[in-house]
């Protein structure tokens, strides 16, 4: 229900073209090689696969992707494991659906997106994107 809403929100976006919403990992992978995204919205819990692994096997079939996830709960191990898929940014399903649209639009930008309290536990700066209080400071 939230994920076909999600998608009627965003279908209304002027420069939006919004593919077929995936119930599970095995959708979300034959949606990615028939429509080749430019950018992915990923929950944490995907059915079917990690989700983790499920962005990477996005990512190699549409190496352009970008991919952002979506979560309820943020831990740091989550935050870890998106960082190491290249992810281009990380929200939390409670954060204000009206935050998705721009984070799609700086992701498809090359650029990252992080919901504040998200943000507030990263380190961002010319070396990348890491999460603070780790061994990469």
């Amino acid at each position: 229900m939230v994920r076909d809403a999600m998608a009627q929100y965003l279908a209304k976006e002027q420069d939006f073209v919004v593919l077929e919403p995936c119930g599970n990992a095995v959708e979300a992978i034959v949606v990615a090689q028939q429509d080749a995204p430019q950018v992915a919205l990923i929950s944490v819990f995907l059915p079917g696969q990690d989700a983790f692994e499920t962005a990477a096997t996005i990512q190699a079939i549409c190496p352009g992707a970008c991919v952002i996830f979506l979560t309820t709960q943020a831990t740091d191990e989550q935050i870890a494991r998106a960082l190491e898929t290249r992810a281009r940014g990380i929200l939390k399903k409670q954060d204000s659906l009206s935050e998705l649209p721009a984070a799609i639009r700086e992701a498809a930008g090359g650029g990252t997106y992080f919901s504040e309290e998200i943000r507030r536990r990263l380190i961002i700066d010319s070396e990348g994107v890491r999460l603070a209080g780790t061994d990469d400071e």
